[in-house]
């Protein structure tokens, strides 16, 4: 049984005992985003397992284990959806790079794309937070790397601590490109994981001018 697989079986238990706790409460106590519980919820709801109606759990079908549910993201599998788009929204976002530019690359397929297409000898000062990223920009000649440090989060490499998001926050960027994994008419810009953005939930706000959200059609 995978993550997900144990995680929505987490859910359907919660939601038996207490079907009355809300996304931000399951979210909680699962220690995911709203957005993966709002995600699991309808896996749930189409697969006919269970009806929420007024806080009541409706079970549709006989409680067992649930299996063989697709994995969780990573950075490898999803850099290759919708890669043709990515590496075009990639390569024209490297195009508004400048020389002396000082540039914010958040964590993401899209961006770890971008990266790839990164002028040389630009004289660029880049901070990032992502491993991929890094070994992409490294090689490059004229661009200064600053790294955010913290835990490495090995499923989509990102590098994460509240001490890299306060320096991230400091940077005076001339340039700030940003990553989602979509975008919700209600809910706004969402991300796969809880951790992604400041520890209370809110996204990283450096000192930048304009700022670039990369992501393809399909996050819409």
């Amino acid at each position: 049984m995978n993550k997900k697989e144990r995680r929505i079986n987490n859910l359907l238990a919660l939601l038996q005992e207490s079907p009355s706790l809300s996304v931000k409460s399951l979210a909680e106590i699962l220690n995911v985003s709203d957005m993966t519980i709002r995600r699991d919820l309808a896996y749930l709801r189409e697969n006919k397992l269970f009806l929420r109606s007024h806080g009541l759990l409706l079970q549709q079908e006989p409680a067992s284990s649930i299996q063989n549910i697709e994995n969780e993201y990573t950075l490898s599998s999803e850099r290759t959806k919708f890669l043709e788009e990515k590496q075009r929204i990639g390569s024209f976002a490297a195009c508004m790079i400048e020389a002396n530019d000082t540039v914010i690359l958040d964590s993401g397929t899209t961006i770890t794309e971008m990266s790839r297409h990164i002028p040389e000898h630009l004289n660029l000062n880049v901070t990032c937070y992502n491993y991929y990223t890094l070994t992409q920009l490294f090689h490059k000649e004229g661009v200064n790397i600053t790294l955010a440090g913290g835990t490495l989060h090995r499923d989509d490499q990102m590098i994460e601590s509240s001490f890299g998001n306060d320096l991230i926050k400091s940077q005076r960027a001339s340039k700030f490109f940003m990553a989602a994994s979509g975008i919700h008419k209600a809910l706004g810009i969402t991300c796969a994981h809880n951790y992604v953005g400041s520890p209370n939930g809110q996204p990283c706000s450096p000192h930048s001018l304009p700022f670039s959200l990369l992501t393809p059609a399909s996050s819409g």
